[in-house]
């Protein structure tokens, strides 16, 4: 019996262990102040569900193991307790009489363990495992990794401010060592695979969140997600307002309140009344701020809780509205600073502790002390705590939630919070997560082009974005006085499932025709984004995705006819989010009328003087698949259709480094759609017959049989895998697209098809009979002497819904029969890549996680450009990149020292080591798109013509 096998990273589950207390939403529902030993209430509760969530994400793992985990990280060891190592001085007793464990204890003891004080930064240390023993190089090695995995289940800055007092508080983690700094320094790196969107820390976006939170334009169910916390996020929105309002009353609390009031409740009440009497609240709002906080402090909605309105308004007048109504700053301190504590608790400059890790280290430091006995602030003060946490989970990618569709999910999340940091501080961002201040030479940020209703709208918008970013990024490069600092963008193009698909909501592989049309019909009218892709409005397959994605394309070649010198900002294009939703062959017209405007554009500045390089392609792909033939099909086509010059490349591209063999033997079986299948078996059967792979054994009889038998199923005849080839070819050329209507004007849809007048009469009979997109017998019938003309293959293949819908139907591929051809393709495709000078873009957390690559030392990227070994002699050159440093929890400079890590743990020596990541870097620079930039360059709307809108891009 085949199985499928799960690595589970082992620091995943003590990282998880460790903040279940904050985190949960038991502990949540609990409000949660202290540690049971002996698991009284609510402790018993809190560990039954996190024995029940750990143990359901962690197979293979026994009850003991965990226990011993949870004991270790959340108790104090009775040795410890009995010589006064770890004394617990905490007022809260159990019925038998064994101390608890107050959470604030708790977390100062957890960040102590996890981080190091080393003046401004803090350093990562062992804290659950390698502690005792190991040598001080092994230990720090763990330690980086240890903090890789904390990081994704805690916000850094809670464990930094709970390191001691607010005034030695550092203000953000440091992973590199001094001597990899230096090295960076020195020589230079670039960033070259960056999305702008989540170019941030979660810091930056915490504070843009509160600040959102009083915008009338939020509304209560902008945080819903499917498979999200709190009810599919459904009660994100209402927590998060009460959370926010709980911290103003805590941060004025701990400023001043305190010393005049016994306790936070006897202020709260203190306070409101003072607000009642002063107008600024009248008593309806201040019973509802008292009763919103009461909910926070039980985790549980009253029988009439305020409404959203209400308790946003409350909000709106706490903060007094100074914040929003300011000038938008572009300066990180200066956006700091809009905080609406900031006027309570001012943040230091400089990357110095900010207002909430002031708030959090005066709070610990009160209910240590003088504030003990005050349950009410501790319940209030956890609970907006938890809030805070489970947000940061909301966005940040899980581990073992792998696949791009949860990416999708949690990148999406971001949008609502991020509304307040313009995209001049975007870049201000990118900037500081990149490593502008440890040598970053050259920053590639990632934006999507801006359309709306009306086309020049959506043109105005986007070369006023462009200006933004560009007049953000001379800044940048004055005030770090580095002459040598490039920056440019890469416009990328977004794959789609469609609107039901964001929302968790795939209808099912094989639809009624009829209803189609009826959901197309009203679609079209009522709601044009709940179209799927592969419904469309000319009757070719993804033909409502092509028109969407042809505006964007049009606003983005029209920027450039409005400048030339939009060049130097606009460096490339790319392809990237849902990869398996959109095949290659929809996206390649749209990249052709890419080059071809960066051609003209290239010449328009030669003719002024001016040498720049055309645009320069990449493309996500071989990231995301169910089988790995298809990643290296899909790596193929990107290289052959759209990557397809020097110097272009690729994104992730994890299937050429994946070994095929433990691939093979961890998945045992597939399931996967036959028309995904039949274009596999296509594929690799070509690369036989052009003779770029060898086939193994009866491979290739055994692909033609299998082509023939998916044929069969999918067009209702026999096909040869020579004829299907030839039709997939024509699928592939622009102008065979174009005759086929694919770039028609957009109509609702009508009893006459374009795409069937390329069928000769007798055919367009036979295609318009009763059930002849279900009858396989009538569709044999249409060709009776052997294969159907390649172009009417390519037709149906294009048009038909029948078609579609039977190539939906879901068949099991046993992979560990596949496992030889696989390693031998995979090595022609290597081999093909460094033959064209192609650069993949590796993102090492992105892909640990995405990837779900427990061990960092089986990362595909070792076998594409292997350090040493039998692979070694098939390089690939790669460039390494953040990706989405939000998303991700991570920058640049920390996904070098993750590889200088996972190098020395492999063995090498320290020379071996910087000698593969001087060349990893070096392929960075090399392979950079950025371009420096004329001093007097200018890029204002200096064309004034009206904007050409061809029907589709030239033929080849």
């Amino acid at each position: 019996m085949l199985s499928r096998t799960v690595t589970l990273p082992v620091p995943h589950l003590p990282a998880e262990i460790a903040a279940w207390p904050i985190v949960s939403e038991e502990a949540f529902r609990t409000s949660l102040l202290d540690l049971s030993p002996v698991l009284a209430p609510p402790t018993s509760r809190l560990w039954r569900d996190a024995e029940k969530e750990i143990l359901l994400h962690a197979p293979g793992i026994s009850i003991d193991q965990i226990l011993a985990m949870r004991d270790e990280l959340w108790f104090i060891s009775p040795s410890h307790a009995s010589s006064g190592l770890c004394p617990v001085s905490a007022p809260f007793k159990t019925p038998q009489g064994a101390p608890n464990i107050p959470l604030g204890m708790y977390l100062s003891r957890l960040a102590k363990r996890s981080l190091s004080p080393a003046g401004m930064y803090a350093e990562p240390r062992c804290f659950f495992f390698d502690r005792h023993g190991s040598s001080k190089e092994s230990a720090l090695s763990s330690a980086v990794w240890q903090w890789r995995w904390i990081s994704f289940a805690l916000p850094p800055d809670l464990l930094l401010a709970a390191l001691g007092p607010v005034h030695t508080l550092p203000g953000r983690v440091f992973t590199l060592t001094p001597q990899f700094r230096r090295k960076l320094k020195d020589h230079g790196f670039a960033e070259v695979h960056l999305h702008l969107g989540a170019a941030l820390d979660f810091s930056t976006l915490w504070i843009s969140l509160v600040l959102a939170l009083a915008d009338d334009s939020l509304g209560e169910g902008a945080f819903q997600s499917p498979g999200a916390l709190l009810h599919n996020g459904r009660d994100f929105g209402p927590w998060l307002i009460r959370a926010a309002i709980a911290r103003m009353f805590l941060a004025w609390f701990l400023s001043s309140g305190r010393n005049n009031y016994p306790s936070f409740l006897s202020y709260l009440n203190g306070s409101l009344s003072a607000l009642t009497k002063n107008f600024t609240l009248c008593l309806q709002k201040a019973q509802h701020t008292h009763s919103a906080l009461i909910e926070l402090s039980n985790g549980a909605f009253g029988k009439k809780p305020p409404n959203w309105a209400v308790l946003q308004n409350i909000y709106q007048t706490l903060v007094a509205g100074w914040s929003w109504h300011n000038p938008r700053p572009t300066k990180m301190d200066a956006f700091f600073q809009l905080d609406p504590i900031a006027r309570t608790l001012p943040p230091c400059p400089n990357h110095g502790p900010s207002a909430e890790m002031r708030l959090i280290s005066l709070a610990l430091e009160y209910m240590s002390g003088s504030g003990k006995q005050d349950i009410g602030f501790a319940r209030v003060f956890w609970q907006m705590v938890r809030i805070r946490c489970l947000f940061y989970r909301h966005i940040i990618q899980r581990p073992m939630t792998p696949g791009l569709q949860w990416f999708i999910r949690h990148y999406a999340r971001i949008s609502p919070a991020r509304s307040k940091v313009t995209p001049a501080l975007r870049v201000r961002s990118a900037a500081q997560v990149s490593g502008v201040e440890y040598g970053l030479v050259s920053l590639e940020a990632r934006i999507t082009v801006e359309t709306s209703d009306a086309s020049n709208d959506g043109l105005s918008i986007t070369v006023d974005l462009l200006r933004s970013i560009f007049n953000a990024a001379k800044k940048i490069k004055a005030e770090a006085q580095c002459p040598k600092f490039e920056f440019g963008l890469v416009v990328h193009f977004a794959k789609d499932r469609g609107k039901a698909a964001r929302l968790g909501l795939n209808s099912a592989f094989r639809l009624d025709k009829a209803k189609n049309n009826q959901l197309l019909n009203k679609a079209s009218i009522d709601q044009p984004d709940t179209i799927p892709p592969w419904l469309n409005f000319n009757h070719l397959r993804f033909g409502n995705f092509f028109r969407n994605k042809l505006e964007e394309m049009h606003i983005f070649c029209d920027v450039l006819k409005i400048n030339p010198s939009f060049l130097y900002l606009v460096r490339g294009v790319d392809i990237c989010t849902d990869e398996l939703a959109v095949p290659t062959w929809v996206m390649k017209p749209l990249f052709e009328m890419a080059r071809e405007a960066g051609h003209k554009a290239s010449l328009a500045l030669q003719h002024q003087g001016q040498k720049v390089p055309p645009l320069g392609v990449t493309a996500h792909t071989g990231e995301d698949y169910a089988h790995l033939l298809n990643g290296l099909r899909r790596v193929e086509e990107a290289m052959f259709y759209l990557a397809s010059q020097r110097g272009d490349r690729l994104g992730h591209a994890l299937a050429l480094g994946q070994d095929p063999h433990a691939w093979a033997a961890s998945c045992g079986s597939v399931a996967m759609p036959i028309e995904t299948r039949m274009l596999d078996l296509l594929w690799e059967w070509g690369m036989y017959s052009r003779e770029e792979a060898a086939a193994t054994g009866e491979r290739r009889g055994y692909i033609e049989k299998e082509i023939a038998r998916l044929s069969l199923k999918i067009f209702g005849c026999l096909v040869s895998p020579f004829c299907l080839s030839n039709a997939m070819t024509f699928i592939h050329k622009t102008c065979f697209l174009s005759a086929m209507g694919f770039f028609r004007g957009v109509s609702l849809p009508s009893s006459k098809q374009p795409w069937r007048n390329i069928f000769p009469p007798k055919t367009q009979r036979l295609l318009d009979a009763p059930d002849a997109t279900s009858d396989s017998q009538a569709w044999r019938s249409k060709f009776p002497f052997g294969d159907p003309d390649p172009k009417h293959l390519a037709a149906l293949y294009l048009g038909d819904t029948g078609v579609f819908l039977r190539g939906r139907e879901v068949e099991y591929v046993k992979t560990i029969e596949e496992a030889s051809a696989l390693d031998s393709l995979q090595k022609a495709l290597r081999r093909k890549a460094a033959q064209r000078g192609i650069t993949v873009e590796v993102n090492p957390s992105s892909n640990l996680l995405i990837g779900n690559v427990g061990d960092f030392r089986q990362h595909p990227l070792w076998r594409m450009t292997m350090p040493e070994g039998e692979d070694a002699a098939l390089p690939v050159r790669i460039a390494i990149g953040s990706d989405d440093p939000l998303t991700f929890a991570t920058t640049l400079p920390d996904e070098y020292q993750l590889l200088w890590e996972t190098l020395k743990n492999a063995g090498l020596s320290d020379k071996d080591t910087e000698e593969w990541l001087d060349r990893v870097r070096e392929n960075g620079l090399s392979s950079r798109f950025t371009l420096p930039w004329p001093e007097n360059l200018s890029l204002d709307w200096n064309w004034s013509g009206k904007m050409a809108r061809p029907r589709h891009p030239s033929h080849p």
